[in-house]
């Protein structure tokens, strides 16, 4: 007689061996079709739901054989479901909260301000223009193409800063 798998109380099943007694597959493996003699792992991105392997929702991924889909980590989304991984704010932006979906999650560091850093997690991770230099415009990645010198005349006494002051007279 064939070997058969069968779905119980939610859980998958297999019969290894003609004449055997089925078998609960193992965590993060799946099986349902009848007639099997193995359980598959369940693909990254995917996670075991009962009987059945099912897509992570966007936001959340998993590695191969998963029985669980983890939060995308501050500094990192994940806009589609059924993914092995999660993508990294870019350099002049940051992520402050987990199991985001969208690209619009990660914030621009501000004018006066700049980042190289993947996957940032807060807005003190945007370093400054330093003082005599400012920056105009938000989610810059390199200080030499967010920083520029204030026009003679004008000064910054502090770093950060989006617009130079004008020199007092005298």
């Amino acid at each position: 007689s064939a070997s058969r798998a069968r779905s119980v109380s939610s859980r998958t099943v297999y019969r290894p061996t003609t004449n055997a007694t089925c078998k609960d597959c193992p965590a993060g493996y799946a099986q349902t079709k009848d007639g099997q003699a193995y359980c598959l792992p369940c693909n990254p991105g995917q996670k075991l739901a009962g009987a059945v392997c099912e897509d992570c929702v966007a936001g959340k991924y998993s590695g191969l054989k998963a029985t669980t889909c983890t939060e995308c980590a501050k500094g990192y989304w994940q806009g589609e479901s059924g993914k092995p991984s999660c993508i990294a704010c870019g350099a002049g932006h940051y992520g402050t909260a987990k199991a985001q979906s969208a690209i619009t999650s990660c914030i621009a560091c501000g004018k006066g301000t700049f980042s190289s850093a993947q996957g940032a997690t807060a807005e003190t991770q945007c370093n400054a223009c330093p003082a005599g230099r400012i920056g105009t415009s938000p989610g810059q990645t390199a200080a030499s193409s967010a920083c520029t010198n204030c026009l003679a005349g004008f000064f910054t006494s502090e770093g950060g800063k989006s617009e130079c002051q004008s020199c007092p007279v005298g």
